[in-house]
């Protein structure tokens, strides 16, 4: 027995209000060079306005045939959901992380959330075009001498297709994994005080730390599948990923990453491979190799993943300081956003506002951090790394055949243009 619709809809009332598209939660890296592309132009739509998210992953599901619908809580059997459920009601009221990120996983409406495993399916059709566009010479001559094609070739293209919807699963039951293990919270007795509260924030965190590794597991299980020790070594290292990146920064007593007087760019594009571009630079890859393409082809798609991923991430960072709807002047602040970075490279006395003495974000003036931010320079600049990211990324694409696969891939990257 699954989860049924009412489970879904239960769980989505209990986890709050609904979350807007660009708010995405987000290792081993080449700092990137930030120069200007000299022979390369972007396509049109990049160039004059940037491109609506929700129309470029609508158009992506589209062109894929079927909906982005790939929802890791479906696995769950019926009675497990029913206790997620009853655990989620004694979390309402305490503002656990977890409620937010299972609203995340379980609202599949117009502004659909779980964008990896459709970007994987996309380049899976980009592998086929390109074996296509290789072989279209030689298919002739073999359909010209023997009218027919080889039934051998013919299955040996389903099932590098079959792999490759299968490491598109993979790919989002690891992310899934990750944003739920993210939601657990430092209940130390020295934050809060109340005994009651504190047993529900535990209580959470055992929800948290269980249903990640519920993920985890099926994860792993499917890469196995794969049968190829290749990929099962790239993706099983994007997981130590994850554990690496939470150890770039320092932490406050909450556990909240907190920048140094000594942090640069450089440790923000480290921290931010780690915690979500490897994922998708190493699944792209993995991609490539399931459909058998050159090294080159392999390489070029990793590239796309990494770049596209640390445009994905600068994109929500500077959110905090452009949506205000979203995200409210004097709201808390992710204190390693690229923006924070870039001032504090500027100006080194900012970090007394954002790392006071005595470790903790209570004592952070968010809204001195915003006013300071917003009246330098800090955001131009990251618009500018944004737009070098978005520019090489869509680059790599252009090696690949054109067609209406690669203009998909094209627009849901010129959509994180700021």
């Amino acid at each position: 027995m699954f989860l049924s619709k009412g489970s879904f809809l239960a769980l989505s009332f209990l986890s709050g209000a609904r979350l807007n598209t660009h708010s995405i939660i987000s290792s081993r890296c080449d700092v990137l060079t930030f120069n200007r592309l000299s022979v390369f132009s972007l396509p049109k739509c990049c160039v004059r306005r940037k491109s609506d998210w929700n129309r470029a992953i609508s158009d992506a599901e589209k062109l894929l045939g079927h909906p982005n619908i790939f929802l890791p809580l479906q696995s769950l059997p019926g009675d497990g959901m029913a206790s997620v459920i009853g655990g989620m009601q004694k979390l309402v009221g305490t503002n656990h992380p977890l409620l937010k990120i299972t609203k995340r996983l379980v609202y599949n409406g117009q502004k659909n959330m779980q964008t990896r495993g459709l970007i994987m399916l996309l380049m899976a059709k980009l592998v086929t075009n390109a074996q296509t566009t290789t072989a279209a010479a030689a298919a002739t001559t073999r359909l010209r001498n023997a009218r027919m094609l080889n039934a051998d070739a013919i299955n040996l293209s389903e099932d590098i297709e079959t792999n490759q919807r299968h490491l598109a699963t993979i790919t989002e039951l690891v992310h899934t994994a990750h944003l739920i293990h993210k939601g657990v919270v430092n209940v130390s007795e020295l934050i809060y005080t109340e005994g009651l509260f504190l047993e529900d924030l535990q209580f959470g965190n055992k929800i948290a730390i269980l249903l990640g590794d519920y993920f985890l597991a099926n994860a792993n299980l499917l890469l196995g599948s794969l049968r190829n020790p290749e990929v099962v070594y790239m993706i099983s290292g994007c997981i130590r990923d994850f554990v690496e990146g939470e150890f770039v920064f320092k932490q406050n007593l909450k556990g909240n990453a907190v920048p140094s007087a000594a942090t640069t760019m450089q440790d923000w594009e480290i921290k931010t491979y780690y915690s979500s571009a490897s994922l998708l630079a190493n699944s792209c890859k993995a991609i490539m190799i399931l459909g058998k393409l050159d090294e080159d082809s392999q390489a070029r798609a990793f590239e796309f993943g990494k770049l596209l991923g640390l445009a994905w991430q600068l994109f929500t960072d500077t959110q905090y300081f452009i949506d205000e709807k979203l995200h409210p002047f004097g709201s808390p602040l992710d204190l390693i956003s690229a923006p924070i970075v870039l001032h504090l490279q500027k100006d080194p006395t900012f970090i007394d506002c954002v790392n006071p003495k005595g470790n903790t974000s209570d004592q952070v003036d968010y809204r001195q951090i915003r006013t300071l931010v917003k009246d330098g320079d800090a955001l131009q600049h990251a618009t500018d790394l944004c737009r070098n990211y978005v520019q090489n990324a869509v680059r790599q694409l252009h090696y690949f055949p054109a067609s209406d696969v690669r203009t998909a891939l094209v627009n849901i990257v010129c959509s994180l243009q700021i």
